[in-house]
């Protein structure tokens, strides 16, 4: 999967297609913004306890 602000054509000239709107309904994401700091927290506290 690619994702582009602007560059769709340039993209399409090597074969990159657009998603079908049928299946974009179906896409999901979960939107952690810090998960590897969030992690790395998390693994420092178990260790010092």
């Amino acid at each position: 999967m690619l994702v582009t602000k602007d560059a769709e054509g340039l993209y399409q000239q090597f074969g990159w297609e657009p998603i079908p709107k049928a299946v974009m309904g179906r896409l999901m994401q979960i939107h952690q913004p810090n998960i590897y700091q969030t992690r790395k927290a998390s693994a420092q506290n178990s260790n010092n306890q």
